[in-house]
């Protein structure tokens, strides 16, 4: 009798020792609610409070199976905040997952020290096996994400670098193209309509527009827009809801004098306007054909009018604006300045580079005195010294009367 309560005595202390052992141990990591130290006096009611304690932190098994249902469980961190809760004293933190085939999946946070993946949050295939992505047990959507860089959404062999197996949606936005250019549209009016994707054109707020040249009539072209025809007419119409048909283009008739030429014209009983820096300077042809330089269309009288007045007659004769509503700090050109003027005037004969088989007799602009120079003395005008000559024959004139006074006097006096 006393020999087995002995026994029971030692296995008792073993098992005592044991548990001590056991919360030593745990005290660093949670602190038990009560430490006990050597030599001192355990009260039962601590035991069973460091015992609960320990239960309810304790992993249970189920045959081969381990799993805890008291809380949270953290790696790396004793104040997890998640079911479960991973962190890493570098800048990885990852679940590595292997099986039998050699297959390795990473999950965590992952990155390199400066890198471009640093802090990153990743999802990845270590070995050279494609990532899959999926839904309902995989019978739903499945995104495979191949080793060679192509991704499948609803196929596992994606040709390209975005393989879709079904319909593409953009809600929003459109799709931004190599070239730069944004498509919002593929088609226009019916669904059945052929889609313009391929040729890269862009609609937005009704405008149509694309980025290289375009040809009509030709596969070739080689401008912004390039016009071939198989006839002699290559033209582009515009038109407006009045009645405005204007054409730009190579036209004529077979054997026609515009033959081979290019053209801008109306088709209509309209005058035609050439303009720069927003119409402000303009070339005007009358539905006459008079033509007008920075004057209105209805302000053009004779066959080229100019904004001074001047003008070519019906006739052909030039004529300079001279009214006197176009001239200002008007004086009378005495007979002293004509005179030194005239004196300095150098006629001379020439030819012009341009045709050196036709000779004129004229002034050189450069040379010709102050009174009848231009600004830039490369041209003259013919009126100028025209007026100068007339007040010199004038003067002239007047002395000539003169002295024809005094030989009658003198006549009258033998």
């Amino acid at each position: 009798m006393k020999k087995s309560r002995l026994v029971s005595f030692v296995v008792f202390g073993c098992q005592l020792s044991a548990m001590l052992f056991l919360l030593a141990s745990v005290v660093s990591a949670g602190s038990v609610p009560y430490s006990f130290s050597s030599g001192s006096l355990i009260k039962s009611s601590d035991m069973n409070s460091n015992f609960s304690w320990l239960a309810e932190r304790a992993w249970e098994k189920n045959e081969s199976n381990l799993y805890f249902n008291s809380g949270n469980v953290g790696l790396g961190t004793s104040s997890p905040e998640r079911k479960f809760h991973l962190v890493g004293t570098t800048n990885a933190a990852q679940i590595r997952m292997t099986n039998s085939v050699g297959v390795i999946g990473d999950i965590g946070v992952s990155g390199v020290e400066g890198g471009s993946i640093y802090e990153t949050f990743q999802i990845g295939s270590e070995s050279n096996h494609s990532l899959r992505i999926y839904t309902k047990g995989g019978n739903g959507t499945n995104i495979w994400l191949l080793p060679d860089g192509n991704t499948g959404i609803g196929t596992r062999t994606p040709s390209q670098k975005l393989t879709v197996a079904g319909t593409i949606e953009s809600t929003t936005g459109g799709f931004k193209f190599p070239d730069g250019t944004i498509q919002s549209t593929a088609a226009t009016g019916s669904s059945t309509s052929t889609s313009t994707t391929s040729t890269g054109w862009t609609e937005s707020g009704g405008n149509i527009y694309r980025t290289g040249n375009v040809g009509i009539g030709t596969t070739n072209p080689e401008k912004e827009l390039h016009i071939f025809s198989t006839t002699n007419d290559a033209e582009i119409r515009i038109s407006n809801n009045v009645g405005v048909i204007g054409d730009i283009g190579v036209a004529g008739s077979e054997g026609g004098a515009n033959y081979a030429s290019f053209q801008i014209a109306t088709q209509t009983n309209h005058p035609l306007i050439l303009g720069a820096n927003g119409g402000s300077s303009k070339v005007v042809i009358g539905k006459d054909g008079n033509v007008g330089f920075n004057r209105g269309v209805d302000q053009i009288s004779y066959p080229i009018h100019m904004a001074s007045g001047a003008h070519v007659t019906t006739g052909g004769v030039w004529t300079d604006a001279s009214s006197r509503e176009y001239k200002q700090d008007i004086e009378e050109l005495t007979s002293e300045t004509a005179f030194e003027a005239f004196k300095q005037l150098k006629p001379v004969r020439y030819a012009y580079k341009v045709d050196e088989t036709e000779k004129h007799v004229g002034f050189i602009a450069e040379d010709v005195p102050d009174l009848v120079a231009t600004n830039d003395r490369k041209s003259l005008s013919p009126m100028d010294i025209v007026a100068l000559m007339t007040k010199v024959v004038q003067e002239q004139a007047k002395t000539i009367d003169e002295l024809s006074e005094r030989l009658k006097t003198l006549e009258n006096k033998q």
